[in-house]
């Protein structure tokens, strides 16, 4: 899948959860939601993120969303990388396999897509 179907899957996926948020609640998921499919939009597009962009998309308080930030990092799921060579400022990427995970997410979203319209997948 290249980065313009991937973006379009990204995309198709967050259009169909604003209706489902309308209408009824989510679970906790949303935060880490919001987070990944900003973070990985923002790689495709090789747009700069940095952890206070990602802790005001994620539609949580503050503290909770700092911590969140934290917790993905320390696991690994997120990699900070120097903003400039030696540099005291930081920019966020997902990790290798964050990146192939959505991947595979979103391949299997547009395989769906593609059976429920009775097309080829």
């Amino acid at each position: 899948m290249n980065d313009q179907e991937m973006l379009r899957v990204i995309d198709f996926i967050q259009q169909t959860r604003a209706p489902l948020r309308e209408l009824m609640p989510l679970s906790d998921d949303e935060p880490m939601w919001n987070l990944i499919t900003f973070l990985m939009k923002n790689e495709i597009l090789g747009q700069p993120v940095n952890v206070g962009s990602l802790v005001q998309i994620t539609g949580v308080p503050y503290t909770t969303s700092r911590r969140l930030v934290t917790r993905l990092i320390s696991e690994g799921h997120i990699v900070r990388a120097p903003r400039k060579q030696g540099g005291k400022t930081y920019v966020l990427h997902p990790s290798k396999e964050l990146a192939a995970s959505f991947a595979k997410y979103a391949a299997e979203i547009k395989s769906l897509i593609a059976r429920t319209r009775g097309g080829r997948f």
